[in-house]
C-alpha cells in the first residue's frame, strides 16, 4: 500500500501537522562576530611528537584574520643541551618585545607531551629518557621575560596542556596545574539570545512547530524587552513568556531588540573559584 502524506498546505494555508517536530533550538549564533585583534599561536612541543592541533588551529583561523596571525613553533629535548630550545625561545621573545610582533596582546599557548602514568610528570624528552613535575617544566618554558609578554591581556589568553591522562588522574600532578593556575578566578556562563529561536536565552521548540496546534513555522514574536519575551502563534490562542534567567546581565551593551539577525548575548557569573574547588580534566 502507498504511504500517505500529510500536507502542510491546504490552498496556500498552513494546517495543523500530526506528528511533533522533534528539534532542538539553536545554541549559539549563525553569523557569530569574531575580534580579529592580532593572535599569536604558540605551540611548544616535545621532539618527535605531532605539532597537528596547533597547525589545525591556525588554518582553521587564518581566513579570518586576514594576516594578523602567526604560528610559532618551539621543540624540545631537555635530555640535551638546553641552547637549542634557549635559541628559539629568545628568538621568538626578540620579535615580541621589540620585533614585528611587539604589539600584539592576544596569545594561544598549546604545550604538547606525554606524562608518566605512574607520577603524571611530563615528559622532557623523546622515548621516555626524563620526565618532571608540570611545574618544574613550567617553570623553564615560561621564564619571566615570557610571562611579561603574556600578561599584556591577562584575561584574553588561553593555556592548553596537551597530554596523557596521567596528567589529571595523579593528584600531585592534578594539584600541581591547580596552583599554576591561580586562575581562572570566576566562572562565567553565556547564553545566547534571538527574539524568536532562542528568546531571553531559553529553548523554544516552539519557534518551529506550535506546541498547541500542530503548525510549522507560525510562531513569531509578539514583543520583546530587556527581560521578557512573549512568542505567539499567529494561527491558534497559543502563547507563551519567556524570562532572562536569573542573574544574567546583557554583554557588552547588547540587547534582545538590536534589530539584528544574530541576535545578543547575556551573561552571568557563577561562582568565584577557589585553588581547592577547581576541577581539572
Amino acid at each position: 500500500p502507498g504511504m500517505v502524506l500529510n500536507a502542510l498546505h491546504v490552498k496556500n494555508d498552513q494546517v495543523p501537522y500530526p506528528w511533533k517536530f522533534r528539534s532542538r533550538g539553536a545554541g549559539r549564533e549563525n553569523w557569530p562576530k569574531m575580534t580579529t585583534t592580532p593572535l599569536a599561536i604558540i605551540s611548544i612541543h616535545l621532539q618527535g611528537m605531532t605539532d597537528s592541533p596547533s597547525i589545525l588551529t591556525y588554518h582553521h583561523l587564518a581566513p579570518y584574520f586576514h594576516g594578523n596571525l602567526v604560528l610559532v613553533n618551539l621543540t624540545f629535548n631537555f635530555d640535551k643541551p638546553r641552547r637549542y630550545f634557549d635559541s628559539q625561545l629568545e628568538s621568538m621573545l626578540q620579535e615580541f618585545e621589540d620585533g614585528e610582533f611587539e604589539e600584539w596582546t592576544r596569545f594561544l599557548v598549546i604545550i604538547t607531551t606525554h606524562s608518566d602514568p605512574e607520577s603524571g610528570d611530563l615528559h622532557i624528552a623523546p622515548n621516555n629518557t626524563g620526565a618532571v613535575p608540570v611545574d618544574n617544566l613550567f617553570s623553564v618554558i615560561f621564564p619571566e621575560r615570557f610571562r611579561k609578554i603574556l600578561q599584556r591581556e591577562k584575561n584574553k589568553n588561553i593555556l592548553n596542556l596537551l597530554s596523557c591522562g596521567a596528567l589529571s588522574s595523579r593528584p600531585s600532578s592534578r594539584d600541581a596545574i591547580k596552583g599554576i593556575a591561580s586562575l581562572p578566578k570566576a566562572i562565567t556562563t553565556y547564553r545566547w539570545t534571538h527574539p524568536c529561536a532562542r528568546p531571553m536565552g531559553n529553548d523554544a521548540p516552539a519557534s518551529v512547530q506550535c506546541p498547541q496546534c500542530g503548525r510549522l513555522k507560525t510562531v513569531s514574536p509578539k514583543s520583546t524587552g530587556q527581560i521578557t519575551s512573549i512568542l505567539k502563534c499567529s494561527k491558534c490562542p497559543w502563547s507563551e513568556i519567556y524570562r532572562l534567567p536569573e542573574g544574567f546581565q546583557w554583554c557588552q551593551g547588547e540587547t534582545p531588540t538590536n534589530g539584528l539577525e544574530r541576535g545578543a548575548w547575556a551573561a552571568k557569573v557563577e561562582r568565584i573559584v577557589s585553588k581547592d574547588d577547581m576541577e581539572v580534566s
